[in-house]
Formats: C-alpha cells, structure tokens, sequence
C-alpha cells in the first residue's frame, strides 16, 4: 500500500467505510490500473499533471450534497463513481484540487471548501493525530 493509502486505512476512516483496499486484495484490478497509467503515458500524459488519481468512495463521503452533479442518468454505482471522477478531473484544471501522498503517489481530491464541516474536523484531527514517525513524509496541500 501507498503511504497515503496507510493513512486513509486508519480508524477514523476504517470506522466510517472509506478505506481504501489494499492493492493484494485486488490484483487484476492493480495490474489493469498500472497498464493504463503506461499507455496513457505513452500518449503524453503525466502522472500528477494531467492524469490524477481519486478515490470516489471517500469523495461521496466528504462533499457536501451540492457538490455533486445530476446523475440521475448514471444507472450504476461504477457509472455514479465515473461520474465523480470527471468532476475531479474537471476541478483539477480550474486548480480547485488538493492532494495528498507521498513519491510512491498522490491522492486528488476537491478543495476543502467543497467538503462538509464535520468530515473537515474529523480529517484535519486525524492529519493532526497521525503519528509522525510512520507518516513523517506524507504531505499535503489540503489546508493551504
């Protein structure tokens, strides 16, 4: 698991269903991911630039109702999820997204504007809470 992955697999994020899976859990679905980020590099694409990573679970979770978009036309969770992701990609290019993670990658998600109050609080004291010797080099942007 990626460091950020580590920090979001936390109780606070554990307790509230948003953890991420670890990568062993789900090794197609790693390896189709890892392929993808490769020819999308071929064609010009940068990693952290104009290739972002998100993670929609916790995105449903910590935005604000009006942050979403229609998606009356999305038919399924993976079509709502898609959804999200563009929004982020979206947000990405008019700067209204943050990150968090370390070399091994990083994790985009919407300003911090976008986010209900009480998962600001309950993100900013598990940030604040981390232990610092396993989390020393995460960094982030998000309070900025």
């Amino acid at each position: 698991m990626r460091l950020y992955e580590k920090f979001l697999s936390t109780s606070i994020f554990r307790k509230e269903r948003v953890n991420p899976l670890p990568p062993a859990l789900m090794p197609e679905l790693s390896n189709f991911a890892r392929e993808l980020v490769e020819k999308l590099e071929k064609k010009g694409f940068v990693l952290g630039i104009n290739l972002v990573e998100t993670f929609p679970t916790l995105v449903k979770k910590i935005c604000k109702k009006e942050f979403f978009l229609n998606n009356s036309i999305c038919q399924t969770e993976n079509q709502k999820s898609a959804l999200i992701c563009a929004q982020i990609a979206f947000l990405h290019s008019q700067f209204k997204t943050r990150w968090l993670g370390y070399k091994d990658g990083f994790l985009f998600l919407p300003e911090i504007s976008f986010w209900k109050k009480d998962w600001r609080d309950k993100f900013y004291q598990a940030w604040k809470e981390r232990p610092r010797l396993k989390y020393h080099r995460l960094i982030t942007n998000l309070f900025r």
